[in-house]
């Protein structure tokens, strides 16, 4: 694939990306939000939408980490068959900062659940 191919092709992913990225960051943060302080819209949640509440939250997270790995590969396949290596710098540069929004997803996805397990399970405060 050519250079003036590969650049905007990679443009192109990254839209999407930014767009999912932003909105599953929105959604995560409300969620946890409601998670620990233990209402939503303004209402309490009882313990049975507690329970909804983080099942919701572990399924948004797994759909985060599992659409940023899928924009990674895309932009990891774009910079292996870049036939510039410019080209192929920026879908690596793409690549590697979408992998990074993974690990971040990942990070963010072990903290929240050993601090949901300590709010749930031996009653801290949050």
């Amino acid at each position: 694939m050519d250079g003036p191919t590969t650049i905007p092709l990679v443009c192109a992913i990254a839209i999407p990306n930014m767009f999912l990225w932003m909105w599953f960051d929105q959604r995560l943060k409300s969620q946890t939000e409601g998670l620990l302080t233990g209402a939503a819209s303004g209402r309490p949640l009882g313990i049975g939408d507690h329970h909804l509440t983080l099942l919701s939250w572990i399924i948004a997270v797994a759909s985060a980490i599992g659409f940023q790995t899928i924009f990674t590969f895309a932009y990891w396949t774009l910079s292996r068959n870049a036939a510039t290596d410019e080209a192929r710098a920026f879908a690596q540069l793409y690549a590697f900062f979408s992998a990074t929004g993974v690990v971040a997803h990942v990070v963010f996805a072990s903290v929240g659940l050993v601090r949901f397990r300590r709010l749930f399970f031996y009653g801290d405060t949050p």
